[in-house]
């Protein structure tokens, strides 16, 4: 009989630049979360940002920083979307309840299509 040694494998992590919370970033939305957050990346780091679309460009704060990703909320949106339309609720940006009424209808569909 013979025995296998199982190497051990070691994971390996990418170096993101040293973004820290209170930094403004530019970060182009190329997806939305489960949460309704706009997705983006800064040199390979994962950004979400609440209240984008994807299409955006904004500029962000960064609020909350993980090993893998960061938190931001949006200070400047620099270019808009095709798919980005005024919601019909004034408070949806305050109450954050509709995460996505600032997405055009057919959008919506498609982005929660592939949600599931």
């Amino acid at each position: 009989m013979r025995r296998y040694d199982k190497k051990k494998k070691q994971k390996q992590y990418v170096q993101y630049d040293n973004l820290q919370p209170g930094e403004q970033v530019e970060v182009n939305i190329t997806d939305i979360n489960h949460q309704g957050q706009g997705v983006g990346h800064v040199n390979g780091l994962t950004v979400f940002v609440a209240q984008t679309v994807p299409g955006d460009c904004v500029k962000a704060v960064i609020q909350e920083r993980k090993p893998k990703y960061a938190i931001g909320y949006m200070t400047e949106l620099t270019a808009s979307s095709s798919f980005r339309i005024e919601p019909d609720c004034p408070l949806a940006a305050a109450c954050g309840g509709c995460t996505m009424q600032i997405m055009d209808y057919e959008a919506q569909l498609l982005y929660k299509q592939n949600q599931i």
